[in-house]
Order: structure tokens, then C-alpha cells, then sequence
């Protein structure tokens, strides 16, 4: 081959269009190749395998349930023994100081029926032993903020006495409490016990 065959021949060559590569349309082209890729890749879940991942989602979920029951069952003893130990604790800041004014008063009934030659003495012992308790009493009522009700003379109320008949008299005013036969209390606004009381009434004009 001469050479003006051989630059006709590279010429022609060089003329010629390179055939270009067309990529997909879009993006929904790419996506819906890659997507049936990946189905072909996926394997179908038998009905055997869902069956047991179910089961073992109920189980799952029924040691939870057990567990929060344990946890409640737990803390319900716990209340139980704290409100246990509060009325233990409760009960014993309320009896103790009792116990001294016990003491005295089976020492003083102790002394009074013991035989003696003086019956006066011993029974004047048995009166300054129960003025002791008695007083022992008081003080531990103020120290619990415990006032007593005593309303003798004072005008009849229905909140904090309670009416055990009426009495006719003129040493009491009418509707005033003429007799007291039980003391009330109370701490603070709380009432613990009513007082029981007589009333007096006044007195009928008596007929001629």
C-alpha cells in the first residue's frame, strides 16, 4: 500500500462518529433495575418461620408482664411492711409515756391493800398516789397538744358536747351545760371525744 492509501485510510478513520453509550432515561429507570435486582436476591418467609417469630413475640411479651406483676407483688409487701413499722412506731410513741403513770398506779394500789394498823394513813397514801397519776396524765395530754373539754357552765354546743337529757335549775343559765359526767377532748381543731353533759333548763312557773 502506498502512503497517500494509508493518510486516505487514517483519515477516514478519524472522520468516522464515536459510538456513544446512553445511560438510563432517569433516576426511576435506575431505581426500578436496582429494585428488581434486589428481588431476586430476597428469599419468601414460609409461613412455619412467621408462625414461630410470632410465638416468639407473645412469649417476649408475657415474661414482661410477668415481671411487672413480680414488681408489684414487691412493692406492695414493701408498703405493707412500712405501714406495718409506722403503726408499730406510731403506737409506741403513744404508749410509752403511759407506762410511768401504770407503774405508780399498781404500786399504789398495792399499798392500799396492804393490812395496816392505820386505815386512815394508808387510805390518804392511796389518794396522794392517784393525785400523782392523775396529774402524770395531764402532763402527758399537754405535752401531746391534748386539750380537755370541761364545760361546765358554759353555753350548750352540739360540735363539741353531747346532751344526756336536761335539767331544770336557776344556778345555770337555760341552755348552759349544768352537769358535766364525761370530759371531752380534742388536739388542735380535731375533736377526739365529745363532752356528755346535762342542760339546763329554766325552771315552769309552778301552778297556785
Amino acid at each position: 500500500m502506498s502512503k497517500e492509501e494509508v493518510k486516505e485510510e487514517m483519515a477516514d478513520t478519524k472522520s468516522a462518529p464515536e459510538e456513544e453509550v446512553t445511560p438510563p432515561s432517569n433516576e426511576k429507570d435506575l431505581n426500578m433495575s436496582e429494585g428488581e435486582e434486589g428481588k431476586s436476591d430476597e428469599v419468601e418467609e414460609t409461613p412455619e418461620e412467621r408462625i414461630a417469630e410470632l410465638e416468639a413475640s407473645v412469649e417476649e411479651e408475657k415474661n414482661k408482664a410477668l415481671r411487672a406483676q413480680a414488681e408489684m407483688m414487691n412493692f406492695r409487701k414493701r408498703l405493707e411492711k412500712e405501714k406495718s413499722g409506722w403503726h408499730a412506731s406510731s403506737v409506741k410513741s403513744t404508749i410509752s409515756p403511759l407506762l410511768d403513770p401504770l407503774d405508780n398506779l399498781e404500786r399504789a394500789l398495792e399499798a392500799a391493800q396492804e393490812k395496816t394498823d392505820n386505815p386512815a394513813e394508808q387510805l390518804n397514801g392511796l389518794i396522794d398516789g392517784v393525785k400523782m397519776v392523775s396529774q402524770q396524765f395531764q402532763e402527758i395530754l399537754s405535752q401531746k397538744k391534748i386539750t380537755c373539754i370541761d364545760p361546765k357552765g358554759e353555753l350548750f354546743d352540739p360540735n363539741e358536747h353531747e346532751a344526756y337529757g336536761q335539767v331544770e335549775t336557776d344556778e345555770v343559765e337555760d341552755g348552759h351545760v349544768a352537769m358535766v359526767f364525761r370530759k371531752g377532748y380534742k388536739i388542735g381543731d380535731q375533736l377526739i371525744r365529745t363532752a356528755t353533759v346535762q342542760v339546763a333548763k329554766k325552771p315552769q312557773p309552778k301552778e297556785e
